[in-house]
């Protein structure tokens, strides 16, 4: 257990709130785990920060409630983060994404809490921008406070989510990763048969196709598909508590291997002059999925 960071959980109803506030607290005691949830994200991402300074520890981790941490991720986090100077202000890992099919550069952000004060006012105004919170790290970085990562992967992304947050989340890749789709959509259709999760998938990015301006891409927008769901023949997925083996998340990890398509997306990533430093980590990621591999069939 960590003494001197604060966990934000930042949560919008995720139907994994439950398992990652678990997660947590794997991580920290239950009196470093405050939970945010503001609409939208932006008074979130600044309700964060104010937190963190009113809490007033070394780091403040900000988790989002769709991401299920393994244990000891946030020592992993912490420990990489004492290597740099005081300049560092933010340090991102890396999530197994379900619908990425692997690694891929994503919350949580491990910040060091003294700069968030510098941080707040470079919070753009609701709905000014995409990533708000990519776009406060940008201005700090700007102002020369490093925003790093590291290649350990350190939880799960978008597992067991509702079908709602499933069709928002890849109704917004269409619209902002339209170049990635098309590798992406052969996995999704072949995982469909057994999961529904990519058959909800596919609707969303199908549909978002439609849309590539003037829709807000908050969970308000995509608040009343359940309407829609009987009428494929299918229903909500029934929310509080559910059965997930938090501490299995780090074996669940060691022992995934990506599917074809998600190389196939690191190609279009290099193609389309993805920066450095993504490709950098998730790559190196790879090559060391690709020794132990080799490793074990010797």
């Amino acid at each position: 257990m960590r003494d001197d960071t604060l966990i934000v959980l930042r949560q919008s109803g995720e139907r994994t709130r439950f398992a990652s506030r678990e997660s947590a607290l794997m991580q920290v005691p239950e009196a470093q785990v405050v939970t945010v949830s503001e609409a939208p994200f932006t008074r979130t991402l600044r309700r964060a920060y104010e937190v963190g300074l009113e809490r007033g520890f070394r780091w403040t981790l900000c988790l989002d409630a769709d991401v299920i941490l393994r244990p000891g991720g946030l020592d992993t986090l912490v420990q990489a983060a004492e290597q740099y100077d005081d300049t560092l202000f933010v340090l991102q890992g890396l999530c197994w994404d379900k619908f990425f099919g692997g690694p891929k550069s994503t919350p949580p952000y491990l910040y060091r809490t003294k700069h968030l004060e510098v941080a707040i006012p470079l919070i753009p105004g609701d709905d000014e921008v995409k990533r708000p919170e990519s776009n406060t790290n940008g201005q700090m970085a700007a102002k020369g406070y490093l925003r790093e990562q590291i290649d350990a992967v350190i939880g799960l992304h978008g597992h067991e989510q509702f079908y709602r947050d499933v069709f928002r989340v890849c109704f917004s890749h269409a619209i902002k990763h339209s170049r990635y789709m098309a590798a992406l959509q052969p996995m999704w259709k072949r995982n469909a048969r057994e999961d529904p999760d990519f058959l909800i998938a596919l609707w969303g990015a199908q549909t978002g196709d439609l849309f590539k301006t003037g829709v807000a891409l908050d969970r308000r927008t995509f608040a009343q598909l359940h309407e829609v769901l009987p009428m494929f023949g299918m229903a909500e997925k029934e929310d509080g508590p559910f059965p997930f083996d938090v501490e299995a998340v780090g074996e669940m990890l060691d022992k995934h291997t990506p599917p074809p398509e998600y190389y196939e997306f690191l190609q279009i990533l290099d193609n389309v002059g993805q920066p450095p430093g993504v490709l950098h980590h998730v790559g190196s990621f790879v090559q060391k999925l690709g020794n132990r591999i080799q490793g074990l069939a010797k």
